[in-house]
């Protein structure tokens, strides 16, 4: 339970801030339509794109092993998304929720490693003000 309360300061860590800079590493439309963009660190984005920025469904494979699978907007999640954060290749836990200017807003149902409820939590801008059990 420990690790799944330090998961808002590994988001921190998680964020997108890659900008898309390098044609060579598109593989189908990057600038506007469907593509897949890689990162040299060995992040990955695939799905949609507007003026060369993640928008529309996509998902992030972040190169630690973690996935966002969701909504974006101008390079970053927006709307309805999913976090799975994993550990050494191992799932620690998932947040699933809304997101705004890539930070979780709103209300963000966290579950463990084995796809168990643990609790809700309500963000505002990437501020956890609250929570409640079951």
């Amino acid at each position: 339970m420990k690790k799944l309360l330090l998961l808002p300061f590994i988001l921190f860590y998680l964020g997108c801030a890659l900008t898309n800079t390098d044609n060579n590493a598109c593989t189908g439309n990057c600038k506007n339509g469907t593509g897949k963009y890689t990162w040299k660190n060995g992040s990955y984005y695939t799905g949609e794109w507007k003026d060369g920025k993640r928008s529309g469904n996509g998902i992030f494979y972040y190169s630690n092993g973690s996935i966002y699978d969701g909504q974006w907007e101008n390079d970053k999640r927006n709307g309805t998304g999913t976090l799975k954060v994993y550990e050494n290749k191992k799932l620690i836990g998932k947040y699933t929720g809304k997101w705004v200017d890539d930070e979780m807003h709103g209300e963000i149902i966290l579950y463990d490693e084995n796809n168990v409820f643990l609790q809700k939590l309500q963000y505002f801008h990437g501020k956890n003000i609250g929570s409640s059990d079951k």
